[in-house]
């Protein structure tokens, strides 16, 4: 790890010019990302291990490759340089005289389908307000609000976790995601038993959608074939599906927003909660700009969005029911 002595003070632009080199990996393009002269990045980083015990990186190859020390400094600078940026971005706010700006900070679930929607009737109340919406994962959300790096946070809980973190935003029942042409295409309800042999698509194990869906095929006794694929983003899993890779369950949220007809999503009905999919509003600062969004999402929890499947799925959506919390 880099220990750095108390009498050398970092400098903010010792600490831009590291994280460049790591995203880069040359001093060329981290020289150009920072509009600096090459020199200027190289005595930059020259003055950070001046401060250090221990080099922050190995040239091989004409390439610069980071140090396991400077692996795990990356992460603590990142994150304090994106609160400067914060901090930079509401200074230019206030000498523009701008009467606000949001960082919103949304998994690609509610990221990539819903949040556009909400932002958009937002926008028609409150056009003075610049946003800006970050796709990140649950827990990196999260850690955002608790550490104040974003404004409002919409995070997928797990339906195990008893606290409840936030407003509840929606809930939504998990939809069975089929080709046209499969033997399920034509059924009205789909249940555990139904996915007995089937080749199935997943998220990775390490998401919490994954874990929960999981345990439910497990408590009814129903085995599937995983499919070679897994993938974090549930509108990837349609894709998949309709490339005949197999079936997947998915939330109600991203089979209404799938604009093709070349799938059928069918209500999941299983005992218990394993089922439902949800979302939790998480603010860091409660302001009026906050609230505001969050009502925002609420007003466009129940329209449709014109695509085949809307008002097929659009049953699945509802209010969160009053003791559960997201699951992802």
């Amino acid at each position: 790890m880099l220990w750095f002595y108390r009498g050398f003070p970092l400098r903010l632009r010792q600490l831009e010019a590291f994280r460049a080199v790591m995203l880069c990996q040359t001093v060329t393009r981290a020289a150009d990302m920072l509009f600096i002269s090459q020199p200027a990045v190289t005595r930059l980083l020259a003055d950070l291990e001046e401060s250090a015990v221990s080099r922050s990186s190995n040239a091989r190859a004409g390439r610069l490759h980071p140090t396991a020390e400077a692996q795990l400094l990356y992460e603590e600078v990142n994150r304090s340089l994106i609160g400067v940026e914060r901090i930079a971005r509401m200074a230019h706010a206030i000498k523009t005289q701008q009467r606000g700006a949001l960082h919103v900070a949304a998994p690609p679930s509610i990221a990539l389908s819903f949040m556009p929607r909400a932002i958009g009737h937002f926008l028609k109340e409150h056009g003075e307000i610049k946003i800006m919406l970050g796709v990140y994962d649950s827990r990196t959300i999260v850690d955002m609000v608790i550490g104040q790096r974003c404004d409002v946070g919409i995070v997928n809980l797990s339906i195990s976790n008893t606290g409840t973190h936030g407003d509840s935003l929606l809930s939504a029942a998990h939809v069975c995601a089929v080709p046209v042409g499969h033997r399920l295409a034509g059924r009205e309800v789909v249940v555990p038993a139904d996915i007995e042999g089937e080749l199935f698509l997943s998220h990775p194990s390490y998401l919490g959608t994954r874990l929960v869906i999981d345990a439910m095929f497990a408590a009814h006794g129903v085995k599937y074939k995983p499919a070679q694929v897994e993938v974090q983003v549930s509108a990837a899993l349609c894709s998949l599906v309709a490339a005949g890779q197999g079936i997947s369950l998915v939330d109600a949220i991203t089979a209404m927003e799938y604009k093709g007809s070349d799938l059928r999503f069918i209500p999941f009905r299983a005992v218990g909660a394993a089922g439902v999919f949800g979302a939790d509003t998480l603010a860091a600062y409660p302001d009026q700009a906050g609230r505001a969004l969050h009502c925002a999402c609420a007003q466009v929890r129940h329209s449709r969005t014109g695509s085949p499947v809307s008002d097929e799925v659009g049953s699945c959506l509802g209010q969160p029911e009053p003791d559960l919390v997201a699951s992802a």
